[in-house]
């Protein structure tokens, strides 16, 4: 896989997995990157790493994952943008069910996209 593969793998692995966790705090968000497939170096998820993240995802893809100061929190600031129909909705929901299909390798080879 290319770096900008991989890059872009990793932000949509981080847009889904705020979007599903609704919010998030980056303890949390490094283990579930230590336990995912696209995590292939087994490197940790450190705030710098979501910092540069956070930022490709806002000038590419328009999506803001703000944190909450109070409880350290990371939440996708306008749901909607992901929520309704439209390419973001469709680019993340693909993701996820590549994701869920992957995660379930035994299904693997009987799903076809």
């Amino acid at each position: 896989m290319g770096a900008q593969n991989k890059l872009f793998h990793r932000l949509i692995w981080l847009i889904d997995t705020v979007y599903s966790a609704k919010r998030i705090k980056i303890g949390e968000i490094n283990r579930r990157w230590l336990n995912s497939h696209y995590n292939d170096t087994q490197e940790r998820y450190c705030e710098r790493t979501l910092s540069r993240h956070r930022a490709a995802i806002a000038e590419i893809f328009g999506i803001a994952i703000e944190c909450d100061k109070t409880t350290n929190e990371y939440y996708i600031a306008e749901q909607g943008d992901i929520g309704g129909k439209g390419i973001r909705a469709w680019l993340v929901d693909t993701f996820a069910i590549s994701n869920m299909v992957n995660l379930a390798g035994d299904m693997k080879n009987r799903i076809i996209f």
